[in-house]
């Protein structure tokens, strides 16, 4: 999920540590829709957080602009064994524009599932109602 650079003002509380500000406090959703894709509606968490790597806000180093991280979660599979999912997040409040001009837009709240025979997209996942698109 990600704001296109220069959206958001400089005084803006995403930019504020004391009020909770960076791109994985404000963007969490990228966090709760793998958590739900991944987990149904349980209240499961990660079982390792593989990496995790932020890009600092240079007038805060408290506050990051960017987080991407890779977390594995055990999924029952029904069958008595356990199998593992691996997911990616990206969280970003100043994502580069296309050419320096273009929001990516299409970037903004993008959930991919890869699966073995089959990749499924939810974008918007935010906003009522998503569309998923399955492509075997």
């Amino acid at each position: 999920m990600s704001l296109p650079a220069g959206s958001l003002d400089p005084k803006n509380i995403r930019y504020n540590f004391e009020l909770g500000g960076g791109s994985l406090m404000d963007l969490a959703y990228v966090v709760s829709i793998t958590r739900y894709m991944v987990l149904g509606a349980g209240t499961g968490k990660p079982k390792e957080i593989v990496s995790a790597s932020a890009t600092k806000l240079p007038s805060d180093e408290r506050i990051d602009t960017r987080m991407e991280a890779e977390m594995t979660f055990d999924l029952d599979d029904g069958q008595g064994g356990m199998g593992e999912v691996r997911s990616k997040i990206v969280a970003d409040i100043q994502r580069d524009r296309l050419f320096g001009f273009f929001p990516r837009v299409w970037e903004q709240a993008l959930f991919i599932a890869e699966c073995e025979k089959a990749t499924a997209t939810l974008n918007k996942y935010e906003l009522p109602p998503s569309p998923l698109q399955i492509e075997h």
